[in-house]
């Protein structure tokens, strides 16, 4: 079972790996931990798929700080199929003025 911990999060990508990489330090003990901690996570989630002129919409919120806000449009963008790399970051560009 250690090994499966270890192996599973070479296997994330996307909003998976976000997730996971959000994960409180030494907050799995176990496999079963981890297979609990994902499943409730994303059983209750049903994917969201934006259109990509969405993108424009992820503003910065009020008292929101820069760093959160490129979390959190990094996070949201990852919901975006199909958009090219360059609407991606032509959508973040706008709220650094």
């Amino acid at each position: 079972m250690p090994t499966w911990c270890h192996m599973f999060n070479s296997t994330l990508t996307g909003n998976a790996r976000v997730w996971f990489d959000k994960l409180p330090k030494e907050s799995i003990d176990s496999y079963e931990d981890l297979r609990a901690a994902f499943r409730e996570n994303y059983l209750q989630q049903t994917k969201h798929i934006k259109d990509p002129v969405e993108i424009h919409h992820i503003k910065q919120r009020d008292g929101e700080s820069t760093e959160d806000f490129m979390e959190r449009y990094k996070a949201e963008v990852l919901d975006v199929e199909g958009a090219p790399e360059c609407m991606k970051i032509s959508g973040f560009i706008p709220t650094l003025s």
